[in-house]
């Protein structure tokens, strides 16, 4: 009976040092994956302004005249509709920015 509990409790430690071990090495990914994008020299996002869709690319405007699909599947439209891969979508609003992770942003873009 002894031996059964030690057994048990030694699967059930290694289950949790396991799981314990994929999280960390999930956040370490996820950092990397970051940190490569920030450093990739992709300044790219979309700008919403007076109705029309412009593009910014390492500080160079131009207007968008066709709807783009981002990397991530992300769409941005030419009327200013972004849908997101899971369907969701929403309506920039004057101003408004998009970077080339489908996140939109207010205000002014920060260069990285």
């Amino acid at each position: 009976m002894k031996i059964m509990k030690f057994f048990s409790l030694l699967m059930v430690a290694g289950a949790l040092s396991f799981s314990a071990s994929a999280q960390s090495m999930s956040d370490t990914t996820h950092h990397k994956m970051h940190h490569e994008y920030s450093n990739s020299g992709s300044h790219q996002w979309y700008t919403f302004k007076d109705g029309s869709l412009m593009m910014n690319n390492k500080g160079t405007m131009a207007p968008v005249t066709s709807d783009v699909t981002l990397s991530n599947g992300t769409m941005v439209s030419t009327t200013g509709k972004v849908t997101w891969k899971d369907g969701k979508s929403q309506m920039l609003e004057n101003g408004e920015m998009v970077d080339g992770n489908g996140k939109i942003h207010k205000g002014k873009m920060e260069k990285k």
